[in-house]
Parts: structure tokens; C-alpha cells; sequence
């Protein structure tokens, strides 16, 4: 049912593979399609490979991968795919594909980047806006260039906020000492309904304690 309803939606939105040109576009395309089918971490980072014997986990690795695969390869041309078929992991196709074609792009990344050290949300700006366009920014460098690491993410969110939530970066920084936090669940502390919760809850405390 499923495979059905995948083949409906990519019907719908056809596009020309990619064959060199317009590398951004692709990339912003073959991202949210693999988004929405819950395969795009598969290209983010190399996902372990479950131990064989824990065999469901194993095959749903080994499936998922390999339709991560296949959807690259429908999205670009004979020639591209030519060059990167050898790629053991989808991550290392999306990484081949960006030393190759992420000059093009390089200067609307140190843009990017350049947008998020200067961002900052004012005292009285919304909270839900500001997190999408931390994200937002966050997911672009990405598309462009270079992941943030788990450091530099949660570093980057912190200094963008105003002295007012000094109590929420040091309990924020306080969690980084103790937990390891992985790059998906910085994207889920990174959604904004998430954060939104955890903001106001700290402020709530923080009257409490004047």
C-alpha cells in the first residue's frame, strides 16, 4: 500500500535526473523527498549496520539503505551516476557528489554561515520564528556544504539567544556536559513546539525563584 502511495507522489512531481547542473536545486529536492520518506539519514551520516544477529533491525537497515540508493540513482543522470556507483553507503554517493559540485555553491554557503553567527532573536521576538530560521539555516549549511557537528549546533542556538534566557543556556549547557547529544536529537530539540515547551517551562521556574 505504502509502495503505491510513494509511486502516486513521485508521479505527481517528475523532474529531469540531475546531470551536472543546478546541483543546489537537486540536493533541496532530493532531500525533502527522502525527508518524507524517512530514508534522509541514510545521506547525512553512515547509519551503523546492526550486528547480524539482531536480524530485524539488520534487515531493515540493509532495505532501507538500498532504497536510499535507488532513489539517488532515479534522481540523476546515467553519466553522474556513473561516478558514484562504486559509493558503498548512500552517504558516501552524497558526499562524493558534494566535493564535486559544492564549489558552485561555496559562496551561498559561507553566506549561509555567515547568516547564522549573526543571528540573533530579540528580547521580545518570537521564540517559534527564531528556531525555524536557526533551523532552517542549520539544514541549508548542510544541503551546501559541511554538516554542523553536535557541538557547534546547540553552541550556535545558545549565543543566538538574548541575556534574558541566560538561564536557559546554562541549564542547556549543563545537559551538554552530562549527555551525549546526537545530531537527531538536536533536530528534535530543534523543532520549535519541542523548544517552545522546554523555554517556557525553564522561564515559568525562573519566576518562581524571583
Amino acid at each position: 500500500m505504502s509502495d503505491t502511495k510513494d509511486k502516486k507522489e513521485d508521479k505527481k512531481t517528475h523532474h529531469p535526473p540531475f546531470d551536472g547542473d543546478d546541483f543546489e536545486m537537486w540536493m533541496e529536492r532530493i532531500m525533502l523527498k527522502l525527508q518524507r520518506k524517512g530514508l534522509w539519514e541514510y545521506c547525512e551520516s553512515e547509519v551503523t549496520e546492526p550486528g547480524e544477529s539482531k536480524e530485524a533491525d539488520h534487515s531493515k537497515w540493509l532495505t532501507e539503505s538500498q532504497r536510499t540508493r535507488e532513489y539517488l540513482y532515479d534522481g540523476m543522470s546515467d553519466k553522474i551516476m556513473k561516478t558514484v556507483k562504486y559509493e558503498s553507503t548512500p552517504c558516501r554517493i552524497m558526499e562524493r557528489l558534494k566535493r564535486r559540485f559544492v564549489g558552485k555553491t561555496y559562496f551561498k554557503y559561507a553566506e549561509e554561515e555567515v547568516k547564522l553567527r549573526q543571528l540573533r532573536l530579540y528580547v521580545n521576538g518570537n521564540m517559534s520564528d527564531h528556531l525555524g530560521e536557526v533551523r532552517r539555516l542549520m539544514e541549508r549549511i548542510s544541503l551546501l556544504g559541511k554538516p554542523l557537528d553536535d557541538y557547534l549546533k546547540p553552541a550556535f542556538l545558545m549565543r543566538s539567544l538574548p541575556p534574558e534566557y541566560d538561564n536557559v543556556v546554562e541549564v542547556t549547557r549543563r545537559r551538554m556536559q552530562t549527555t551525549h547529544q546526537t545530531t537527531s536529537s538536536w533536530s528534535r530539540h530543534l523543532s520549535s513546539h519541542t523548544i517552545d515547551g522546554k523555554v517556557a517551562r525553564l522561564k515559568a521556574r525562573w519566576r518562581l525563584r524571583r
